[in-house]
């Protein structure tokens, strides 16, 4: 704004300029001349400046279309997603890594203070715990929220249907100065301006500029019609300062909306001047025609350039929302699959840590053995669920977390030594894509039996042949309430084992006793 108001105060000041330099150089009534041409010139250099910022903008906006309509759509899903990878992977490291941590901590603390007094650090530990499960279910909660930022299309402006009071009043300046212009008259003014009718017609023709915004094509025939009738009837139209904001607004107004009335208007308000001034004042017929016609070029250009720039902005809007909706279903994918990763992880952990602290610490005066060998495994766990944290985190930047066959064992040798009965049997190898669901299947039904089921007995069966893996997992424990509801954990693997293409059935297991996860996913070792 700053630099076109600079730009503005150049174009008036060198129109001063040159003004000065012309009355300067050329006699005459120099006051008169130095201020019509300083006018002219200002309003022509203003014109000209709107008219090329007109084509830039349009240009701008093309180029701004372009190169949104050059984006593929899985270029800007994937520039989203990886942006939402840093953000989560942030959030991960700052929100749960942190928790597991404290946790971490509170355990080694116990250890050193095993032989005084552990149960603070438990105690707190199993604190820690229940915030965190709190606050997983929070942030999981957090990251199911579609986030939809989609903004709604101003309503096209309406032309206005009548003049403005801004309008009335210029239309009334313009037919006030046409009149003005007449006193007092020149010695090569013809007398035939000089008289009522023609002072009335000149500020009736001026006055058609309140049509400018309203019907701005009625508005220059009008005008057009105005010069006719002067040629027709002898009243002759005066030219002056006023043809700068009447036919000259007038032809500029009808030649921007680019129709076929504004044309032929504008033709008949070129035609009208041509006809009445070329008989009635030929001096000034030039410098009119100069004015008239340059407005209706700049008004032709101006208009063309500024609708190219709303067909590119509508192409822009409709190209960020086809992008933006991309990125954010892509985003929204993205931020499940993390979201069951990080249930995964941090439920299994927190349920393993709370139950064996607390096992350990009812069990340190009546059974010290097997109170140190709960301590051990929540040690364990503490350091595995960290390790797994990196794990993940290094997996969200790469776009992928993978589990094999050793980390599948792992996981069952740490829940057995949680103190679980698993029988645990693997045909065939497991890896890759279909190894992370059969490990987040696996860890996710042994942490439910940990929390709902403890000393239940599992079974873990896992069959990778050809091009199908299976995985069916039991226990005999109470199995699901009446009340049971699925949770983020249920729904996380069944939206998972879904983008797999696979089937996931849950329940009751084999005669209504225990509970049965089962599922069937396509790929044996991929």
């Amino acid at each position: 704004m700053a630099s076109r108001r600079r730009i503005d105060a150049s174009i008036v000041l060198l129109a001063l300029a040159v003004s000065a330099g012309y009355v300067a150089l050329v006699p005459g009534n120099r006051v008169a001349n130095f201020l019509f041409l300083t006018l002219v010139l200002s309003c022509a250099g203003l014109l000209l400046r709107v008219v090329v910022d007109a084509v830039r903008r349009a240009a701008d906006e093309h180029r701004t279309a372009r190169a949104l309509l050059a984006t593929p759509v899985d270029v800007a899903a994937r520039q989203a997603v990886a942006r939402e990878r840093v953000r989560l992977a942030a959030d991960i490291e700052a929100v749960i890594r942190a928790a597991v941590s404290r946790m971490a901590g509170h355990t080694r603390t116990a250890a050193r203070q095993w032989d005084d007094d552990p149960d603070p650090p438990l105690a707190k530990l199993q604190a820690d715990g229940r915030a965190a499960v709190t606050e997983l279910r929070r942030l999981l909660g957090l990251l199911r929220e579609a986030e939809s930022a989609a903004t709604e299309d101003p309503p096209p402006r309406q032309p206005r249907r009548r003049p403005s009071a801004g309008d009335l009043a210029l239309a009334a300046g313009a037919a006030a100065l046409s009149v003005a212009e007449h006193f007092p008259a020149g010695p090569d003014v013809p007398a035939s301006m000089q008289t009522a009718p023609s002072i009335a017609l000149t500020a009736a023709t001026a006055a058609t500029l309140a049509l400018r915004r309203s019907a701005p094509a009625a508005g220059a025939a009008a005008c057009g019609a105005g010069f006719l009738l002067g040629f027709l009837t002898g009243w002759p139209i005066s030219p002056g300062l006023w043809i700068l904001m009447g036919p000259a607004w007038l032809a500029w107004s009808a030649m921007a909306r680019w129709r076929p009335s504004g044309c032929l208007a504008t033709a008949l308000l070129l035609t009208g001047i041509t006809l009445d001034l070329g008989r009635y004042n030929r001096v000034n017929l030039p410098m009119c025609l100069v004015l008239v016609g340059a407005a209706a070029v700049g008004g032709a250009v101006f208009g063309r350039s500024g609708r190219r720039q709303s067909a590119a902005h509508s192409t822009v809007l409709r190209r960020t929302a086809e992008l933006g909706a991309a990125a954010e279903q892509a985003v929204l994918g993205e931020r499940l699959a993390v979201a069951r990763d990080v249930h995964d992880v941090v439920s299994h952990a927190v349920a393993v840590l709370v139950t064996q602290s607390g096992a350990a610490q009812a069990l340190r005066r009546t059974d010290p053995p097997r109170a140190r060998a709960a301590l051990a495994v929540v040690e364990q766990t503490a350091a595995d669920t960290l390790s797994e944290l990196d794990r993940m985190v290094a997996g969200i930047g790469a776009g992928a977390v993978e589990h094999d066959d050793a980390d599948l064992r792992a996981l069952v040798g740490r829940m057995t030594g949680a103190g679980l009965r698993i029988s645990f049997d693997l045909h065939g190898p497991v890896r890759g894509r279909t190894g992370a669901v059969v490990y987040r299947i696996t860890q996710e039904a042994l942490t439910n039996v940990v929390r709902h089921a403890p000393g239940a007995r599992v079974t873990i069966t896992v069959q990778a042949v050809d091009d199908r893996t299976t995985v069916e997992i039991t226990d005999d424990g109470p199995g699901p309430g009446r009340t049971s509801l699925r949770g983020y954990g249920l729904t996380g693997l069944a939206e998972r084992v879904e983008s797999t293409g696979g089937r996931l059935s849950t329940g009751p297991g084999p005669g209504g006793a225990g509970f049965r996860v089962a599922a069937t996913l396509p790929g044996a070792a991929s």
